[in-house]
């Protein structure tokens, strides 16, 4: 009789230790991904894309007036920079155009 409580609590023990599944990935966009939309929203420029500078931090590049390229840091609502580790973080925010 022994035998059933103890196959009870290790059927227990066994249950208590799976995963409910995968967790969903977050539908809000990354902090990078909010700043870029921002600026874009505000310049409205063509042909953009996200990319990085020479410090490794992210930017936002695009066709400016007249063809000229445009090419600013994204950065967060603190005026922090998006840089790989090693790059230029926290640097002093830059004034906008």
């Amino acid at each position: 009789m022994k035998t059933i409580p103890i196959a009870l609590a290790a059927m227990l023990t066994l249950a208590a230790c799976q995963t409910t599944g995968t967790p969903e990935p977050s539908t809000e966009p990354g902090p990078e991904i909010a700043a870029f939309d921002e600026v874009d929203a505000k310049l409205g420029y063509p042909d953009t894309e996200m990319g990085a500078d020479g410090d490794g931090c992210a930017t936002y590049t695009a066709t400016g007036p007249g063809g000229a390229p445009h090419s600013e840091r994204l950065r967060g609502p603190m005026g922090e920079d998006f840089c790989a580790p090693g790059g230029s973080r926290g640097s002093t925010p830059s004034p906008s155009p």
